[in-house]
């Protein structure tokens, strides 16, 4: 009896599953291949996001005259943090050299051509209205002109314009101009008033127009007539150091690794409403505008729908909360400077800023405030007691460079100097109507 069929058989029913086997190790590789291809990828886009994404940070911190202005408390010291941490490059020159940095030189434009890049744009000193009553960064060549017009002011919208307009097509990074601005409550003699440069910024960022002008954020660390302080132990202003600690890691609210647009906001104001203040001054606010859009209201910050990477970090661990508070009790004597200016400003709204601000009188100082007031006036040594003074030769007194000229003392006037201007404010339209009557008698004689 022949056995053939069945052998037959037997070897098409072995090739057959050889060929299933053969198959099914095909596509297990081919599947194995495309999971490995899709992990790599996965982990090339995780680890070298902090290699591809980067914050490009340009300072520009002019020094001042200081027969025109009082120079910034601790200047140099923020500064050096900004090198420090941030690597930025820093512009100290006056308004033809910074103009020609955003337009005629690659010191910024050179930053603008990366589709995934931060640029960061620190701007540290005075915010002016120049002649034509347009919002300006006042630089080192600020002076008054023959017709009492300052001069050596840099319009804001020229620093807006080249990064609105200078990206690649695919664009997704960010532009942020920060608006870490010295108090200044009010400066006759260059003709500004209750800080309303301030107010004037809606109408500069709604104007800016470009191909990725809805990519460039404004933020000012404070409002009108606003004074976050300074911290004495840190030789910072206190919106500098919180900026700092923000990008050095700790505005990482979720642990993402990614410091976003809101999360930035967020963790200032936080940080802000734990600083010591007077009872009845309210907590510092932060400006936020857009490109093309200017205000950005309280809700959209709110709910968290700024989602623009503003660094790339690795998270912080916050110190507790009761620690900051113990050592912030601690120094109340030595920080007299921490505490924030007496004016009551609304700001944030987009309506708000084009209402004018009542300064009002000054408020009568603390006690912490009286007795470091005290301290002050026994540096000065003078042999007249200063309930006998005029007025004047007061002034004289505290604006004289030799008489803090020792490193441990610190003018009152550089502790708050929006205070000082605004004190003279009132005082010139106090004596306004005695010189009038002074020239009127001289004028009958």
């Amino acid at each position: 009896m022949s056995t053939a069929g069945k052998f037959g058989e037997r070897q098409s029913w072995r090739r057959a599953g050889n060929g299933e086997q053969k198959k099914r190790r095909t596509t297990k590789i081919v599947l194995t291949a495309i999971a490995t291809l899709l992990l790599l990828l996965f982990l090339y886009i995780l680890f070298s996001r902090d290699r591809e994404t980067k914050v490009r940070t340009i300072l520009i911190a002019p020094p001042y005259n200081a027969d025109i202005v009082t120079a910034p408390l601790f200047a140099d010291s923020a500064r050096a943090r900004f090198e420090e941490q941030l690597g930025a490059a820093v512009i100290r020159d006056d308004s033809e050299t910074v103009l020609s940095s955003f337009r005629d030189t690659d010191v910024v434009t050179r930053y603008l051509d990366d589709k995934d890049d931060t640029v960061l744009v620190v701007l540290r000193g005075f915010l002016l209205r120049n002649s034509e009553g347009v919002a300006s960064l006042a630089c080192s060549d600020l002076g008054i002109d023959e017709k009492g017009q300052p001069t050596g002011l840099v319009p804001l919208s020229e620093l807006l314009e080249p990064l609105a307009n200078q990206a690649p097509s695919s664009f997704n990074g960010l532009r942020l101009v920060v608006l870490d601005l010295e108090p200044l409550a009010g400066h006759p003699t260059l003709g500004q008033w209750n800080d309303d440069a301030l107010t004037s910024l809606d109408e500069v960022v709604r104007e800016l127009q470009g191909v990725c002008a809805d990519r460039v954020f404004l933020l000012a660390t404070r409002g009108p007539l606003q004074n976050v302080g300074w911290n004495s132990n840190t030789s910072l202003p206190y919106s500098t150091e919180i900026l700092l600690d923000a990008l050095g890691g700790l505005a990482d609210l979720n642990q993402d690794r990614d410091i976003l647009l809101d999360e930035l906001c967020a963790y200032i104001s936080s940080r802000y409403a734990r600083l010591p203040r007077n009872a009845d001054t309210e907590m510092p606010q932060l400006m936020l505008l857009r490109g093309g859009e200017g205000w950005v209201d309280k809700s959209a910050i709110d709910a968290g729908s700024l989602q623009y990477r503003v660094a790339w970090t690795d998270p912080i661990e916050e110190e507790p909360e009761s620690s900051d508070q113990e050592e912030e009790e601690s120094d109340d004597e030595a920080e007299v400077d921490s505490a924030t200016g007496d004016d009551k400003v609304e700001l944030a709204d987009a309506e708000e800023p084009n209402q004018p601000t009542e300064s009002g009188a000054v408020n009568e100082p603390t006690e912490d405030a009286s007795a470091e007031a005290g301290n002050a006036t026994t540096i000065l040594d003078a042999p007249n007691s200063f309930a006998k003074a005029d007025v004047w030769e007061l002034k004289d007194r505290f604006e004289d460079p030799d008489a803090f000229s020792d490193s441990a003392s610190i003018s009152p006037i550089a502790l708050a100097p929006h205070l000082w201007r605004q004190l003279f404010v009132k005082v010139l339209s106090n004596e306004e109507p005695k010189l009038v009557d002074r020239c009127a008698e001289f004028g009958r004689r």
